[in-house]
């Protein structure tokens, strides 16, 4: 049976509404812990100012900041919440969309499936959506609540068109990791959401290893997109749109390979 579009999106919308829930909840809690971090920047201005000169140089570029200088800053102070929210909202990312896939043969409501009068494209790009959707809803309130708090307190150093490019260029970290959870999910439904966090951690450590090497690690940044597109990078515009485009280019393989190996795997 070949892909139908309208079997897919029916299946989208029951998975969206199976997993509304999970969702809502995820957007709320990214919402609320982004904006009280956010709305207390006035704070961690004052304390900047007055302390943690001595903080070790590790430990800032784990928290992706130069200097103290840069708690002074909003934009600054937002690249470093963000950057580790990403790792949180990758992590998600790999985790749901692996979920997709795995609760159902877990659970084999996935045989009833196969019972019904759809391909198993249909399934698998239904599933890709839904995860599409539930990480853009979850990257976006982050960066809604962010922007929020920046018209409420961030001041002269708060700057709407800079803070939505940091959003969508960092925001796609979570995608990539969407979808190597589900090229994973394709090979391996056992193990699918486990290699692609695995693979999250790995890249996140390459990235960090080559960040603390600098110019003799640099060639290591390139392989973890945590680094490639950190809000400190695009912050200062260090950022390289060749590697994004590979990135991206790197995404829709990812899927389609996905699908290859979902579409052929023998289901026990």
């Amino acid at each position: 049976m070949s892909f139908s579009p309208h079997r897919c999106g029916t299946l989208l919308l029951f998975s969206l509404k199976t997993k509304a829930k999970t969702i809502l909840l995820w957007c709320i809690g990214l919402f609320c812990i982004m904006f009280l971090y956010m709305i207390l920047f006035p704070s961690m201005k004052e304390m900047a100012q007055m302390k943690f000169d001595a903080m070790p140089k590790e430990l800032m570029q784990f928290m992706g900041m130069e200097s103290m200088q840069d708690m002074g800053n909003y934009m600054h102070y937002f690249g470093m919440i963000f950057q580790i929210w990403l790792i949180v909202i990758s992590f998600f990312a790999a985790s749901f969309s692996g979920g997709l896939i795995v609760q159902e043969e877990k659970r084999k409501t996935i045989e009833y499936l196969y019972a019904m009068p759809v391909s198993r494209l249909d399934i698998y790009f239904s599933k890709v959506a839904a995860a599409f959707l539930a990480v853009l809803a979850v990257v976006a309130c982050t960066g809604l609540s962010a922007i929020l708090c920046g018209m409420a307190v961030g001041g002269e150093t708060y700057d709407a068109g800079q803070l939505l490019l940091i959003v969508k260029l960092s925001g796609f970290i979570p995608f990539f990791f969407l979808a190597a959870a589900f090229l994973f999910c394709g090979l391996s439904a056992s193990c699918g959401a486990s290699a692609a966090n695995g693979c999250g951690l790995v890249l996140y450590l390459l990235g960090y290893l080559g960040a603390i090497l600098e110019k003799d690690g640099e060639w290591l940044t390139y392989f973890s997109p945590f680094e490639c597109f950190s809000p400190q990078k695009i912050l200062s515009e260090d950022w390289s749109a060749p590697a994004f485009g590979v990135y991206i280019a790197l995404f829709f393989v990812l899927i389609a390979l996905g699908a290859c190996f979902y579409h052929r795997r023998d289901f026990r």
